[in-house]
């Protein structure tokens, strides 16, 4: 908690180029005393501090009173205090006096805590809002790669996979570096979209950028022969089911699956042998 606190502290000394307003030289200090209180654990000493300083009379769009209500925020979600620390911080975006380049870190904070509040349209709406500012702004804002990857996240949660694919390759276009997580929501949404083309290659992209080699080479010889077979198996009982139960009672479960066509449940069982089941069999094996 200590360090985090020291990175913001350094963070607002380092913003204050960017905004068109500047830190108090007073605030500054105050927050360096809130910092100090922290590093002792006199934890209540610096809410007083800066429950004093958050209800003060600022003017409106005031830069020290979002950075303030962005401290306090951030110290009270450490206390785990988040409801307490979501009012503190919607109120730091609220006053619009953050440059964009400072309010992204924010936005991603106010939206992960709406969701975890289950106030997921609340959530949403500052996403979009925020991303409706950023784009019409002259320059790219650093940042917006994470703001489009939570908010594929909840349109994905919504089950409304189009906008959130579209969300999600935003968010790996503008990302500089490989995120797992990112491409597991990309390969699960194009798994329920049926796009399953579309699921190999993500399957592929994450064995490859994960393990660094390609994936014939993780497997050992008993693997292969097991996957080999499973996936022999399950053709030859495709083509049963297809050619002969489901000729007659279509209505059985398992014929909706055989109705999605060949080409599909072929990448689907691929995907089954070689990816998923291996990395089972390794859990029950340890």
């Amino acid at each position: 908690m200590n360090k985090i606190f020291t990175f913001f502290i350094i963070t607002f000394i380092s913003s204050t180029i960017f905004s068109d307003d500047v830190l108090n030289e007073i605030v500054y200090w105050e927050l360096t005393r809130v910092d100090a209180k922290i590093e002792e654990k006199k934890y209540d000493e610096a809410e007083d501090i800066l429950r004093y300083w958050y209800k003060k009379n600022w003017r409106s769009r005031s830069y020290n009173k979002a950075v303030i209500a962005r401290t306090y925020g951030f110290f009270l979600f450490q206390r785990e205090r988040f409801e307490e620390a979501l009012e503190k911080l919607q109120t730091a975006y609220d006053e619009n006096a953050l440059p964009l380049v400072e309010a992204t870190s924010l936005v991603q904070a106010i939206a992960q805590l709406y969701s975890s509040q289950g106030q997921i349209p609340k959530a949403k709406e500052l996403l979009l809002n925020f991303i409706e500012k950023a784009e019409s702004n002259p320059k790219p804002v650093p940042g917006m790669h994470n703001v489009y990857a939570i908010t594929a996240l909840i349109y994905a949660s919504e089950k409304n996979y189009d906008i959130a694919y579209d969300y999600i390759n935003l968010a790996i276009s503008l990302s500089t570096a490989f995120r797992e997580d990112w491409y597991q929501l990309k390969f699960a949404i194009e798994y329920n979209r049926e796009d399953y083309l579309n699921a190999e290659i993500s399957a592929k992209e994450l064995l490859l950028f994960k393990g660094a080699v390609p994936f014939k080479l993780r497997l050992s010889a008993s693997e292969w022969r097991f996957a080999l077979t499973s996936f022999a198996v399950k053709v030859a009982l495709f083509w049963l089911l297809e050619l002969a139960f489901c000729k007659w009672d279509q209505e059985r479960w398992v014929c909706n699956v055989v109705g999605k066509g060949f080409i599909r449940c072929l990448i689907t069982f691929a995907l089954m042998d070689l990816l998923v089941i291996p990395q089972i069999r390794r859990l029950r094996n340890r």
